[in-house]
């Protein structure tokens, strides 16, 4: 194949900077292959259920494109280039694009963390709960997990522990806004102990596993929420 093929010109305009909204706002483009040729016809992604027949498959392709990553090497304090010896390598990900030649971007540098260091990853406990409607939410902290487990691998011979903790419901002012009283006190009693969490519950959690007391946890996924699951 000649990569020359994928050469074209794409108005600005055209191009997806950043998701539409409302999420399902975003345009779809279907495929209808029964004719000869098949017919393509425009649409938004709302507009799926009905596009939908009965004995269909839906597949979910869990892919996008990625923001751009770049490598490199990070400049010598020395006044000599010529003779400075080169600097730490460095990744960048572009985030999001601030000018014509400006960006905001994730800097990454895993040669920093020192040895005996402590990595605490936040989960919840969500996904071990398989709630209805909370499909989404439970994917990302699973996403979590499964880094928490390969980062602790990754960093293997270094010393540094990484884990993480997976709250149940928790007494903040994130989780009780806007909950009817009937709901919280549901969920105040699916633990045994009959409660919710509390931010210091958390906050210990944390500060056993970053102390030296949790320096032989390593790869875990601490599910502190009181015995919900």
């Amino acid at each position: 194949m000649d990569v020359d093929l994928f050469d074209f010109d794409l108005p600005p305009e055209r191009i997806a900077l950043r998701p539409a909204s409302p999420r399902d706002a975003a345009r779809m483009l279907v495929l209808d292959g029964s004719g000869a040729g098949g017919v393509t016809c425009d649409r938004l992604v709302s507009d799926l259920p009905g596009e939908l027949r009965r004995g269909d498959l839906l597949v979910f392709n869990d892919t996008r494109v990625i923001p751009a990553q770049l490598e490199g090497m990070r400049g010598s304090r020395s006044g000599d280039a010529a003779q400075s010896a080169p600097g730490p390598r460095i990744g960048a990900t572009l985030h999001k694009r601030e000018g014509p030649r400006r960006w905001r971007a994730f800097i990454r540098n895993a040669k920093r963390l020192r040895e005996g260091g402590r990595i605490v990853n936040l989960s919840s406990s969500v996904v071990g709960l398989y709630q209805p409607t909370y499909g989404v939410y439970a994917a990302t902290k699973a996403a979590v997990e499964a880094m928490t487990h390969v980062m602790a691998n990754e960093l293997r011979g270094r010393n540094i522990t990484v884990n993480a903790v997976a709250p149940g419901p928790t007494a903040t002012a994130l989780f009780l806004d806007g909950k009817p009283q009937a709901v919280i006190d549901h969920l105040t009693k699916l633990a045994p102990l009959e409660r919710l969490g509390q931010p210091e519950d958390i906050a210990n959690t944390v500060a056993f596993l970053a102390g030296p007391e949790g320096s032989w946890i390593n790869g875990q996924i601490l599910r502190a929420n009181g015995g919900i699951i």
